[in-house]
């Protein structure tokens, strides 16, 4: 038996590891980022209070080995062989037959089918340690046998076919299972565009994500454009990937920690610290352990950032009762010891005397761009936002406050929006003179439309990512702010 308790071994210790750290990395790291775990007294009294108790305080320990990939393989690996080992020792027990060893492979991938949608690690906790105890039991039960006999041995269920292929076919199926299930790949494809963007890989999120994806998944919209709006692209390419109202640059007044947790990313790129906090702090709230380690560390981040030393010196103390955050917790602990504990607040452009999201979207950006005229990022959010809402003579009149004539080369869409105003005003070319190849390519667009629904087709083969196309031919849909 020793030898098929070893095959089994060899067998899936690899094949699940490999599961994990190649094919679902990034939701490895999702799930610690929305966890939290402390050794203080008061997080284990809480948890321990809860319906689940000890098994979502075990499991919030163990995900926060999430954060690093090889560990957080091992912890799910882990998990599958304490299942596999529990299973082999209950029926070389109960059976004395080794042929039937293959049985334990039933358990294994019933575990498994229903592993990735453990967030807390509450069934697993819970499988793992049944499984023992049941182990027990029967071990327990059956110790003071003395003649064991093996049950049946000359059956073909206990062929050496069974031994050692069916293993191999069920563990194959349920790894394809896992591995082909279309909610599991968008789950973690999503989770990978999420790391990056946090991570301010911007070019690999433009790369990875097509116009085709956003139209149908308007979290990869916000996503990109984002990452458009950080390269300077957002009036160049935003129309491509299927924007339908202001709304779609982030999530306005939606309580969901996911919803949080990319506010978290767009305003740490407008560089507004405040906003910053305020949607981290909601974000922890909203995790399930009342505080997350994503949270903790945007706001240590923002803390550093602008010079809020009283309150990153808490969660320096907070750091220190985690496992996966003490190298960090000293780092921060020696600049505490250097700067003082003091605050001392920076008043630049990173603080604001308004929570966004208190008023309409463009109403916010309005008072940015007042505030803070330099900043490229609020006035591009705020004048593509006016496109976006086909208000071609509010946007008109903000951009002429922005823009001096002949000052410099004008974005695509910002010509594109001249011309139709051109329509109307003609004067307007005069004082912001436009491309001559974009000219024309108004004036071919301007024919294909005379033509009607018969010229519908070429339109959108030729203009699809045109602000002319959305303006003219296109009817906002609207979506609720949790698209």
């Amino acid at each position: 038996m020793k030898k098929i308790f070893l095959f089994h071994l060899l067998l899936v210790c690899p094949v699940i590891f490999l599961i994990w750290y190649i094919v679902f990395p990034n939701y490895l790291w999702l799930l610690e980022g929305n966890s939290f775990f402390s050794f203080t007294p008061d997080f284990a009294g809480i948890q321990l209070s809860l319906p689940s108790d000890w098994a979502q305080y075990v499991g919030a320990y163990l995900l926060q080995f999430f954060r690093f990939r090889t560990s957080g393989a091992l912890v799910q690996m882990l998990f599958v062989l304490i299942v596999l080992l529990s299973a082999d020792c209950i029926i070389a027990r109960l059976t004395r037959n080794k042929g039937l060893l293959w049985l334990s492979f039933i358990p294994v991938i019933w575990f498994m089918s229903g592993q990735f949608a453990d967030v807390l690690l509450v069934r697993s906790m819970w499988w793992c340690s049944i499984s023992a105890v049941l182990t027990l039991l029967v071990w327990l039960l059956t110790i003071r046998r003395k003649a064991p006999v093996a049950w049946g041995e000359r059956y073909f269920f206990s062929s050496p076919f069974f031994t050692y292929i069916v293993p191999c076919l069920l563990l194959g199926f349920i790894v394809y299972r896992e591995v082909t299930d279309e909610k599991q790949k968008e789950t973690e494809f999503i989770s990978r565009i999420d790391h990056l963007a946090e991570n301010r890989n911007w070019d690999a999120i433009l790369q990875n994500v097509t116009p085709e994806m956003t139209k149908k998944n308007s979290s990869l919209l916000r996503w990109i454009l984002l990452a458009l709006s950080e390269k300077g692209q957002l009036p160049e390419r935003m129309f491509a990937y299927g924007v339908t109202e202001p709304a779609c640059f982030f999530y306005e007044r939606v309580d969901k920690q996911f919803c949080r947790n990319f506010n978290m990313q767009f305003f740490r790129a407008l560089e507004l610290d405040n906003e910053l906090l305020h949607n981290a702090f909601q974000a922890g709230i909203l995790s399930p352990y009342g505080n997350s380690f994503r949270s903790m560390r945007a706001i240590v981040d923002a803390c550093v950032h602008q010079g809020r030393n009283r309150m990153l010196a808490k969660y320096v103390e907070v750091m220190k009762h985690t496992s996966c955050h003490t190298k960090q917790a000293q780092l921060l602990g020696e600049y505490l010891a250097s700067a003082g504990v003091e605050d001392k607040i920076n008043s630049g452009k990173n603080t604001s005397p308004f929570f966004i999201g208190a008023h309409p979207f463009l109403s916010d950006m309005a008072r940015m761009v007042d505030r803070y005229p330099e900043n490229r990022k609020a006035v591009d959010y705020l004048l593509c936002g006016l496109l976006i809402s086909k208000d071609v003579d509010k946007f008109y009149k903000v951009f002429s406050l922005l823009y001096k004539p002949f000052s410099v080369k004008l974005p695509r869409y910002y010509e594109e929006a001249l011309l139709v105003l051109a329509t109307q005003h003609p004067d307007i070319l005069r004082r912001y003179p436009v491309g001559q190849e974009v000219v024309k390519d108004f004036n071919s667009f301007h024919a294909l439309l005379k033509g009607g629904t018969m010229n519908q087709k070429m339109l959108e083969i030729n203009y699809r990512d045109s602000f002319w196309l959305f303006y003219y031919c296109m009817k906002a849909v609207k979506k609720s702010a949790e698209n």
